[in-house]
């Protein structure tokens, strides 16, 4: 079966033709639905050939031809036809992978949600068991959806640790055998897609970066909750992975001061649900928000705690926004006003603001959700490659793209 960047008229297979089967795809992807003469005008491809493009896109299942819906008298003439993009021509998977729980989306083409599913896991289990609960549920999701495997054309795993450029993961501790390993690798077996594996803050960022309402060019995403810390960068509005993939790594940071201070602190049990401690976290964070003075103060001690941590990030990488993630965002409303007064006290206030975010608990997932329609783009209208039809789900490559080291999947790039 030919692939979209593969139509081309009866014996004329040019690179041309391959390039303006992939430019109109991306129009019609970008703009959903357009007329005939909307695509010519957008692509600047001949009639002939727009129509032989749509023919094939069409028999492929990337395109349907939508007809016009008449009200009232049928007009004179031959009404236009529309073609539109087909977001259910195959699905995209995002995996949020943690030490006691794994959440998988499933979405169609454009990224709305098909299905999602959360399963605990035991924080002793293995690596080959921990696989084995991602991989089965992913596949209960698809059978929720009525598809199998074959319909996933890109998928991406946010997992804690550092994720080298080669792929191997660096964890060494909080996950028995989570380390030195290639995730991507080790899922290829079961799905044989584009895979993207990358640092869970990192992703967050990357979600959060899609989302921003007003254009944001440099901010850390910081997740930083007594339990889990990890820090996401974006610089100039592009993800920051750093030398190795090493950016961010904060738990190491020891002299930084911003894990200590939350973990010793009350608020630190926001990030352990189902224990007495959260209860009583969520009881002050709600006496704070009544005005209760001691709650109150409570609030400003921990902001107190992390403003010598958030002063030498906001000086050292002078970004727009620092972005407060993971669980202390359940507490943003009371803790991000309370960082920013004591951030703006000094000689010379930080050039920084701080703020809550905007996707909350979603952030990881949804980064993990971009990463993947980022693959989809490359599958669909990337010029070196040939992706194969809906519902076939392989993919062939040369190898990993130098932009984005961290795509690697044995061999095929991303």
């Amino acid at each position: 079966m030919n692939s979209p960047d593969n139509v081309v008229e009866r014996g004329d297979p040019s690179v041309l033709r391959r390039m303006n089967a992939a430019r109109t795809l991306k129009v019609l992807y970008l703009s959903r639905r357009l007329t005939m003469a909307q695509l010519q005008a957008q692509t600047s491809i001949s009639r002939r050939t727009l129509e032989l493009i749509l023919v094939e896109l069409v028999d492929l299942g990337w395109v349907e031809e939508v007809l016009p819906v008449v009200q009232g008298e049928r007009p004179v003439g031959r009404p236009a036809k529309s073609y539109a993009f087909v977001p259910s021509a195959g699905c995209l998977v995002a995996i949020q992978l943690d030490i006691e729980n794994v959440l998988v989306s499933l979405t169609d083409l454009t990224g709305e949600q098909i299905a999602e599913t959360s399963t605990a896991l035991d924080a002793r289990l293995g690596r080959e068991a921990r696989l084995q609960v991602v991989v089965d549920a992913v596949d209960d999701l698809l059978g929720r959806a009525g598809a199998d495997r074959s319909a996933v054309l890109a998928l991406t795993v946010a997992t804690p640790g550092i994720v080298h450029d080669d792929g191997a993961v660096d964890l060494p501790m909080s996950i028995p055998d989570w380390s030195g390993f290639s995730i991507a690798t080790s899922l290829e077996t079961s799905f044989a897609t584009a895979i993207s594996v990358e640092n869970d803050a990192k992703l967050a960022a990357l979600g959060e970066l899609a989302h921003l309402e007003s254009p944001v060019k440099n901010f850390l995403w910081l997740r930083v909750d007594g339990v889990r810390v990890g820090m996401g960068l974006v610089i100039d509005g592009k993800l920051y992975r750093g030398h190795d993939g090493s950016a961010g790594e904060v738990v190491w940071a020891t002299g930084l001061e911003i894990h200590e201070p939350v973990k010793s602190h009350i608020m630190g049990a926001l990030a352990k649900p189902g224990t007495p401690e959260h209860a009583a976290a969520l009881q002050l964070a709600d006496d704070a928000r009544a005005g209760d003075p001691e709650a109150l103060a409570a609030v400003r001690e921990l902001a107190v705690s992390l403003v010598p941590g958030l002063t030498t990030l906001s000086w050292i990488i002078a970004p727009e926004e620092i972005v407060i993630g993971g669980s202390l965002n359940l507490i943003a409303d009371l803790l991000v006003p309370a960082i920013n007064t004591e951030l703006s006290a000094g000689l010379h206030s930080v050039p920084t603001r701080v703020v809550r975010s905007r996707l909350g608990e979603r952030a990881i997932v949804a980064g993990a959700t971009q990463r993947s329609l980022e693959l989809l783009a490359v599958h669909l209208f990337g010029r070196h490659r040939t992706p194969s039809a809906p519902g076939r789900g392989g993919s062939s490559a040369s190898g990993t793209q130098q932009s984005q080291p961290s795509l690697v999947a044995s061999g095929r790039s991303a």
